[in-house]
């Protein structure tokens, strides 16, 4: 199958609508800023901001008794399942067989077959004669994506992480090249993920300072794949100690809003 220009196509939308959450991400932020300047004259300052406070991950946030309703709501939502483990049960359905792809550009050949409960991706160049002049073979580690745009895998070797270099395209409902991988042209299996790049899809990533695409072992602070509840939020060690305090005490609607000024949570609120 001859690969046609869907990376180039979903970069383009990709960077549309990046530039649109821009806008209205600073919309966001600048409006209730605004607010809050404007009525006390005062910065708002939220106490989880401070150097020190620690985050305690999603279970601790959905636990019994806490937001263990809404925590089940979000795991359905794009965002509670932007990234997973690439031998996730429902990955097989978009390889029942073999998949080939040939890039006439690249003449090279890519393949994404399973093997047991694993998936993996292939590279290979033939000559003239039809025989095999290199072969590369990586297990996918995790998924990154949804069913709009599409999906992307990673390969992790050791403490690296790298782009898979087939995707699939969820508007096409077919495998091709992953952005990004026609244009820089042979670069195998070496297209470094960097953190700037895996924490939109990922809420913690846990990258090694001044070292790129290489990360802690495990890469991802409390293994948690999606988009945490503490990525927008952040820490919330504050807000865990505080109402084991005070059990009893009401956050949100009905009771003290943690999204005041001086409180232990910081923002996104409603």
């Amino acid at each position: 199958m001859k690969t046609t220009n869907l990376a180039e196509g979903f970069l383009r939308n990709s960077r549309s609508r990046v530039n649109i959450s821009r806008l209205s991400l600073a919309a966001f932020l600048l409006v209730p800023g605004a607010f809050l300047w404007g009525k006390g004259h005062e910065p708002v300052a939220y106490r989880n901001t401070a150097p020190g406070v620690a985050f305690v991950g999603s279970k601790s946030c959905t636990a019994p008794g806490c937001h263990q309703e809404l925590g089940r709501d979000y795991d359905h939502t794009p965002m509670g399942h932007s990234m997973a483990p690439a031998n996730d049960p429902s990955e097989f359905a978009r390889v029942p067989q073999t998949i080939t792809v040939y890039n006439q550009k690249l003449h090279r050949y890519f393949q994404v077959v399973r093997e047991g409960s694993d998936l993996y991706q292939t590279e290979y160049q033939l000559d003239a004669s039809g025989n095999r002049v290199f072969t590369a073979v990586h297990k996918l580690e995790y998924v990154i994506g949804g069913p709009i745009c599409g999906f992307t895998y990673v390969v992790r070797q050791g403490q690296y992480l790298f782009e898979a270099p087939l995707s699939y395209y969820g508007r096409a409902q077919q495998w091709d090249l992953s952005p990004g991988y026609e244009a820089a042209g042979d670069i195998a299996f070496s297209r470094l993920i960097q953190k700037g790049c895996l924490s939109c899809h990922n809420g913690q990533p846990e990258a090694v300072a001044n070292r790129d695409g290489k990360y802690l072992d495990p890469p991802f602070r409390f293994m948690e794949y999606a988009i945490s509840c503490e990525c927008c939020h952040g820490p919330g060690q504050l807000h865990v100690e505080e109402l084991r305090k005070h059990p009893k005490r009401k956050y949100g609607k009905g009771g003290r809003h943690d999204c005041e000024p001086g409180a232990a949570f910081a923002p996104p609120c409603r």
